[in-house]
C-alpha cells in the first residue's frame, strides 16, 4: 500500500472504510507545443475566455478528460488508461492536420 494509503488506513483504524489506489486508473498526456490549437479540433471550450490556470473535466472527441493547463501553451490531459492509446493516435492526427494549414 502506498504511503498515503498506510496514512489513511491509520487514520480510520477501526472505523468501516475502504481504500482504494486508483492511480492507475488514469494515464496523463502532456501537450508541450500550443495545445489549445490542438484541442479545438475536439473540444468546443471558448479557449479566449477561459483563465490561464484552467483545470476542467470535458470532451475531447469521443474522450472524457481533465484538462489542466501547464505553462503558457503547455496543457496535461488525464484520461482513463485504457483509452489512453487512441487519444495518442487522435491527437497526432490532429496535430499533423493543424501543419497541414
Amino acid at each position: 500500500m502506498s504511503g498515503l494509503g498506510s496514512t489513511i488506513a491509520q487514520a480510520t483504524a477501526g472505523l468501516h472504510h475502504t481504500c482504494v489506489d486508483l492511480s492507475d486508473a488514469y494515464q496523463c498526456l502532456l501537450l508541450s507545443v500550443d495545445a489549445r490549437q490542438i484541442l479545438s479540433f475536439g473540444c468546443d471550450l471558448d479557449w479566449q475566455r477561459l483563465p490561464p490556470d484552467l483545470a476542467t473535466r470535458t470532451r475531447l472527441a469521443s474522450w472524457s478528460v481533465v484538462l489542466a493547463a501547464s505553462g503558457e501553451q503547455a496543457m496535461a490531459l488525464w484520461v482513463d488508461t485504457s483509452l489512453s492509446l487512441s487519444l495518442q493516435h487522435w491527437l497526432d492526427k490532429a496535430a499533423r492536420t493543424l501543419a497541414r494549414r
